[in-house]
């Protein structure tokens, strides 16, 4: 949800102020006619959202998808929230941006994080490398991620032992055979539930 200047700075007062009541944050910008006149947080308004959590306890799950934000900007967020479930889907604006090795640490340094939503964000085997170190998170999708190779989830499977599902649907360019090259590691990892379909 977009929400105007005046209810956004209202929001981050209650963030600051660690109020019990607001658990959940919805900033997704979901209204397509929004999307297409790309409205969007800006990376201002995250860096201001993640000063506003540094202190914050109470809020659970933040929702950020459709947001036309820099990598950077989110690098700063994660280090500083304490959420537990982070949807961070489409936010296309990744693409262009390098410091995989960066972002991949600061999730994995997040020790919060127990559910992940990358769908979508052009994320790479260097994100993936790193997020393998991750000792909380057990929930991640990495669906619609084009750059990601089965040699890095290969990679974050032999090396990660806390993951518990496991979405990796709609990545086409792995094939058949790339589902079959890390497919040998399922049975060594803490997998309860994966979720391959349309990788054919």
């Amino acid at each position: 949800m977009f929400y105007k200047k005046k209810e956004f700075t209202e929001i981050l007062n209650r963030l600051i102020a660690n109020d019990p009541t607001l658990v959940t944050l919805n900033l997704d910008i979901g209204d397509i006619e929004d999307r297409k006149a790309k409205i969007s947080y800006t990376n201002e308004d995250i860096e201001k959202l993640a000063s506003a959590l540094v202190s914050n306890t109470h809020l659970h799950s933040l929702n950020l998808y459709y947001n036309l934000i820099s990598r950077a900007s989110v690098i700063k967020l994660l280090k500083v929230c304490k959420v537990k479930q982070l949807q961070i889907g489409n936010i296309h604006f990744l693409t262009s941006d390098e410091n995989g090795k960066e972002f991949g640490r600061a999730i994995a340094n997040n020790q919060h994080l127990e559910y992940l939503d990358m769908g979508n964000t052009a994320i790479d085997d260097e994100v993936l490398s790193e997020l393998a170190n991750s000792q909380s998170i057990k929930y991640l999708s990495i669906q619609q991620n084009p750059r990601i190779s089965s040699v890095g989830i290969a990679n974050l499977l032999t090396k990660n032992r806390v993951l518990e599902t496991f979405k990796l649907a709609l990545n086409s360019q792995l094939g058949f055979e790339g589902i079959k090259q890390f497919a040998a590691y399922l049975k060594e990892t803490s997998l309860k539930s994966v979720n391959f379909s349309g990788n054919n």
